[in-house]
């Protein structure tokens, strides 16, 4: 297994590049409100057409900076990933590292059309044509990878104990993440007037803090 600084610095590098000169207003508008569409519709009910009328753009001056449906669904995708960089904080213990995931969990509470857009990815998994199945599989390993590196750079530093079954412990991390973000999504569903049977969890950085916490328990020195 690479080690956690490793697996850091690799996951640095993705960022989002700069949009070119001049283009920065009008390509940013594209990127929301395609965020928003591919939230709510999915990807093969979206249309240009009807992303480039919610930018306030010619569908042309939309192919001008994403020459196809692909390229905008893919830059969607890496600015998702830019704008959770610091979830990939290098730390000397990796609780502080989980710590970070329920930070996200704050900030994703203020943006629910982020979570939406990743949970409309979920079914690209079982889908290797689906134009998101590489970077979800991607960013899904990446994530398993990262957390299990910090499990052992922790038991290298004596803060986690030797016997933590640290690719487990990554994978169940990243699962309930995923999950509760679900759940989470489901209530504001519910609020907004849907009916729901079942009384779910309101607060989505408290649900994470409490597993990150039993965690800690049971495998922290």
């Amino acid at each position: 297994m690479r080690r956690y600084s490793e697996v850091v610095s690799e996951a640095r590098q993705r960022g989002v590049g700069r949009p070119p000169a001049g283009g920065e207003d009008k390509r940013q508008r594209i990127l929301d409100e395609a965020s928003d569409v591919f939230a709510t519709d999915g990807y093969e009910a979206s249309s240009l057409d009807q992303i480039a009328r919610r930018a306030r753009i010619s569908k042309a001056g939309l192919l001008h900076h994403f020459g196809s449906k692909v390229a905008l669904y893919s830059a969607v995708l890496e600015q998702w990933d830019g704008q959770n960089q610091d979830q990939w904080t290098p730390s000397e213990e990796p609780w502080d590292f989980l710590d970070s995931w329920v930070d996200l969990a704050v900030r994703n509470e203020r943006r629910p059309e982020t979570i939406a857009l990743y949970t409309s990815l979920l079914p690209s998994v079982m889908n290797p044509d689906h134009p998101a199945h590489g970077w979800m599989r991607a960013h899904l390993e990446r994530a398993v990878e990262l957390i299990a590196s910090g499990f052992e750079e922790g038991k290298r530093r004596g803060y986690v104990k030797a016997d933590a079954p640290s690719i487990e412990l990554a994978r169940s991390v990243t699962a309930y993440s995923d999950g509760i973000q679900v759940l989470w999504l489901c209530q504001l569903s519910a609020r907004d007037g849907q009916e729901s049977g079942v009384e779910l969890p309101m607060n989505l950085a408290e649900q994470m803090r409490i597993f990150i916490d039993m965690i800690k328990r049971s495998w922290g020195i």
